[in-house]
């Protein structure tokens, strides 16, 4: 069974600049510290993860339809879930004229 994947929506530029400042801190001025050093590749791993994450939504987003979205050009679709299909079978009752009901009890 194929699985469709969601879509990859674009991070901002900051984060790609915090992910590469905070690898290159914990490269330079926590690993070296002995008593830091734990840390400092556990930091390493999760910056190296972030600079990750924004380059693979650089190459597989579609920037176009949320630049649009941002500045107000249009607006976004919303998704619902679809009806089940015991819902849809179910017979629905026809709605009650309201002008007909209020004469009827006006007649009583």
């Amino acid at each position: 069974m194929a699985y469709k994947l969601a879509p990859v929506t674009p991070l901002r530029g900051s984060f790609m600049v915090a992910s590469i400042i905070g690898f290159l801190i914990s490269i330079f001025l926590i690993i070296p510290n002995p008593l830091w050093m734990d840390y400092g590749i556990a930091f390493m791993i999760v910056f190296l993860v972030m600079i990750i994450a924004s380059i693979f939504s650089m190459t597989h987003s579609q920037t176009g339809i949320e630049l649009q979205i941002d500045k107000g050009e249009i607006k976004p679709k919303i998704i619902r879930p679809k009806k089940s299909a015991k819902r849809s079978k179910l017979k629905r009752r026809k709605p009650v004229k309201r002008k007909k009901a209020a004469k009827k009890r006006r007649k009583r």
